[in-house]
């Protein structure tokens, strides 16, 4: 009995014509080109681009048209710039020269003419290769200090060491901070990561600290449901690992990703529901992080030709607005255009009886801009008195024109005389790029057949 009714509603819902489309996601639309070994870090603030050059100091570029970046200043190679970071026309970049200054602020006013208005360096910051900031206060990473130090920079051109810290474990070397909300983040490589409150920004307060002996820890950000953070590994074969924090003393870790089991993550942003990733070879990685239990590959751009734990390929990464920007340490700058490609899917009824019809509206929502993948779109459905198997309704399959974005209807008449319900049904379509293995979007809808 139960398998007949499942071939019933097998046979009407194929009879049923539909169609849902897609098409990648991510695309290049501009590149720079650097030398090898010169792009790190990079910010980016309105309509301008900064870039940490390392031994050639820092680039702004113009980006109000992301298709056609504008250089508007390369120079002071005096410095060695890992990080840069712009708080309206004052830019601070690190320092790692070994010249006495560990952080060096700038007047950018005119970005095409920066200008030099003070800096900072001491016995605790020698030099310094990475910061975040959360008001008037800069927190930055000491490399020969081992420690995090807090600046004053409310006034910029005479920014003051307000406090420091270390890490609470013994084998830490301080390597990230970042800020979300009030709270810092800092990574500290063998030594694990921790969270500090900083809603009095200038006194940070320790949330949680935990140590993850077989990782080198490199970033740390939080997932936006407040419960869970993400971390990367700067090792190779490292994972993107997903930690609940619901309690502080035990973060529990809940799932792990990585594109290749050989090569290596470096930075991390989260923007939204998405994890944009550098990794050295595999270049740019977009992980959809709606289901923080279920990671899921949403889409990537490959800048580097090869697979090599010991070569360094995709470093920083900005995602601003539609656009990512990737800096390569060995190829230069690259402009990513990134659309979520969803599904739509969703009925008319809650509840229908045999011989009513079910009315769906299928469809999908894509702006990409390329057509060299294959897209899948399948519908398919399942009742829950059956079990969990599934069976697909359709499934169609190729390319179609960029810019999709509506819905079609599908009806699926009910034969009267059904045998005695309830059955609650789910439809699922799911669109994916086959070339490449990615899953870009589901969508459910449920209908009680009575």
């Amino acid at each position: 009995m139960k398998y007949s009714i499942l071939g019933v509603c097998v046979g009407l819902l194929l009879a049923a014509p539909g169609a849902a489309q897609n098409t990648p996601n991510v695309t290049l639309t501009s590149s720079v080109s650097y030398g090898v070994g010169t792009c790190a870090d990079l910010w980016v603030d309105g309509d301008l681009l900064f870039i940490a050059r390392r031994s050639q100091g820092f680039d702004i570029l113009d980006v109000s048209d992301p298709d056609n970046p504008s250089g508007l200043f390369s120079g002071r190679s005096d410095l060695f710039v890992q990080d840069v970071k712009v708080d309206g026309t004052t830019m601070y970049c690190s320092n790692e020269s070994g010249n006495g200054q560990s952080v060096v602020v700038f007047d950018i006013a005119d970005p095409s003419n920066p200008i030099e208005i003070g800096s900072f360096g001491g016995l605790s910051m020698f030099a310094c290769n990475n910061m975040a900031r959360f008001g008037s206060t800069l927190y930055c990473c000491s490399v020969t200090g081992n420690r995090v130090v807090v600046l004053d920079v409310s006034t910029p051109s005479a920014p003051i060491e307000v406090t420091s810290f270390s890490a609470q474990s013994i084998i830490a070397l301080v390597h990230d901070v970042a800020v979300v909300g009030d709270r810092l983040y800092v990574s500290w490589l063998s030594g694990g990561f921790e969270i500090h409150d900083i809603s009095t920004p200038q006194s940070p307060s320790l949330v949680l600290a935990h140590q993850v002996p077989t990782s080198l820890i490199h970033n740390t950000y939080p997932l936006r449901d407040g419960i869970h953070v993400a971390t990367t590994d700067e090792v190779s074969g490292g994972y993107l690992r997903i930690w609940n924090i619901t309690n502080p003393a035990t973060p529990n870790q809940v799932a792990q990703w990585r594109a290749h089991p050989v090569a290596v993550m470096h930075n991390l942003q989260i923007v939204g529901d998405y994890a944009f990733i550098t990794n050295y070879t595999q270049g740019l990685r977009i992980v959809d992080l709606r289901v923080p239990t279920l990671p899921q590959e949403a889409g990537f751009y490959d800048t580097f030709p090869m697979v090599n734990p010991f070569a360094f390929g995709a470093w920083g990464v900005y995602a601003e607005r539609n656009n990512v920007y990737v800096a390569d340490f060995n190829t230069g700058l690259y402009v990513f255009d990134f659309n979520q490609v969803g599904g739509i899917l969703s009925s008319a009824q809650t509840s229908v009886t045999w011989g009513q019809t079910i009315n769906l509206s299928v469809g999908g929502d894509s702006t990409a801009a390329t057509l060299d993948s294959l897209i899948i779109a399948d519908l398919s459905f399942s009742i829950s008195q059956l079990g969990p198997a599934t069976a697909s309704l359709f499934t169609l399959q190729g390319p179609f024109p960029a810019g999709f974005n509506g819905t079609i209807p599908y009806d699926i008449p009910l034969p009267a005389g059904g045998p005695p319900g309830p059955y609650d049904v789910t439809f699922t379509l799911t669109i994916a790029d086959i070339t490449n293995n990615l899953v870009f979007d589901t969508a459910t809808a449920n209908v009680q057949i009575n």
